[in-house]
């Protein structure tokens, strides 16, 4: 089953909570931290503040009103099957993560198999110091005003650029001679950009995807050694697009199903302003406002009307105006000029379009408006609208945030921890 989900944020807006205390190693675990209780210090029904601003709604004579909804949210990622988000202001500003955390990927210094259905804090990453937070695979990186980035979950590929493999990094940790301008979350590689300088990539390389030419793994950064000067990178599960400042787009990696976009006919692109990369596709936005996709379109994750993968460049018919994309495994999503947000491709959970009749081949408008950002998953879709999060899709992790692991197909807001 699938649904939207809305993550509660006592703890974002301020709320005098003690979310520390939640940790546990290898998996989606919650570290013994199952509910309300343990992310906010008290019961699910325990009388809030008076303040109504800082309670998430509870009335001033204590009337719990429900959960809360997460709030003043301004930075939104989605992995395989974890969700992060950069939420609140100033020194109340914290990174939440929720979700699949098998191996570490909320930052909450424990992992373990267990969902984390509701928002925990990312250990030792709050204040006005975090500029945005990037959801990998397994793995997740936050990249700090100064351009420092710090990474935690997965390093089985050295993924998380700590220097050498391990199976996992249980809390921030920086990667060292690197100053992130932009960041690019592959399924087990990362990449940046450098102001003024060149790219970086490290982690899994064997298709090639870290652009040094060779195909071994790497724990530490190395230049991404393509003729062009990246001024945007985009990293799929095998691999790789460049955008330059020119707007060309140069992939690299494995072509098992296009998705470098090599195809005979294809045409030359010298106006793209983005640049996305799925487990085996690749879109792009043009300056006009049109999309253009290739590689698999297994489950017409390419919005052409078909289930046939090419590697020739293609635009996507019936949508304009695109201002972003987001993808990460089989389904593609878009914002368009009027805040609208558009789906297509797998929908076996809701991913797509929630109650949808089965994968849509063509962009279907999932009615959402006034919508900020989208975050895509391998099986579900976070929107910010208003400063808050609503997800979609699977939940099987808890990845939609809104408590217990069970909201498969439907639309959801998430919880405050």
């Amino acid at each position: 089953m699938a649904r939207h989900a809305i993550l509660p944020l006592a703890l974002l807006v301020g709320a005098a909570s003690s979310a520390g205390g939640c940790s546990s190693p290898l998996g989606p675990t919650d570290g013994g931290c199952s509910g309300v209780a343990c992310l906010d210090g008290a019961p699910p029904d325990a009388p809030g503040p008076p303040d109504a601003a800082l309670d998430g709604g509870r009335d001033a004579g204590g009337a719990d009103a429900g959960p809360a909804i997460l709030s003043v949210v301004r930075g939104l990622s989605a992995g395989n099957a974890h969700t992060c988000a950069v939420a609140g202001a100033g020194l109340e500003q914290r990174v939440l993560c929720w979700g699949d955390n098998q191996f570490g990927q909320l930052g909450a210094d424990t992992m373990g198999p267990d969902p984390v259905p509701e928002p925990v804090e990312v250990e030792g990453l709050d204040g006005p110091a975090v500029d945005e937070v990037f959801a990998g695979g397994v793995h997740t990186c936050a990249r700090m005003a100064s351009g420092v980035l710090r990474c935690w979950g997965s390093n089985v590929r050295g993924q998380a650029g700590v220097g050498v493999a391990t199976l996992w990094v249980p809390s921030p940790t920086t990667v060292r001679s690197v100053t992130a301008a932009t960041v690019a979350m592959g399924g087990a590689h990362t990449c940046v950009t450098q102001p003024m300088d060149d790219a970086r990539c490290w982690g899994a390389g064997e298709d090639g995807q870290l652009g040094d030419g060779g195909s071994a793994d790497s724990g530490f950064p190395v230049v991404f050694a393509l003729d062009v000067r990246p001024f945007r990178l985009a990293a799929g599960d095998f691999h790789t697009c460049a955008l330059t400042a020119a707007g060309t787009v140069v992939c690299v990696g494995r072509d098992s199903h296009g998705q470098l976009g090599h195809g005979p006919g294809s045409p030359e692109i010298a106006d793209a302003v983005d640049v996305v990369a799925g487990r085996n596709h690749t879109c792009v936005i043009r300056a006009d406002g049109s999309l253009w996709c290739w590689g698999n379109n297994g489950d017409g994750q390419l919005g052409d009307g078909t289930t046939t993968e090419t590697p020739t460049r293609r635009q996507v018919p019936g949508i304009d105006g695109v201002t972003q994309v987001a993808t990460r495994a089989n389904h593609t999503c878009a914002l368009r000029a009027d805040d609208s947000l558009w789906c297509w491709g797998r929908n076996g959970d809701g991913q797509a379009l929630p109650g949808g009749p089965g994968n849509q081949l063509v962009p279907a408008d999932t009615g959402l408006l006034g919508v900020q950002r989208v975050a895509a998953g391998a099986a579900h879709t976070c929107a910010l609208v208003d400063g808050q999060v609503t997800c979609f899709g699977d939940d099987t992790r808890g990845q939609l945030g809104d408590g217990p692991a069970d909201s498969t197909g439907t639309r959801t807001a998430v919880i405050a921890p």
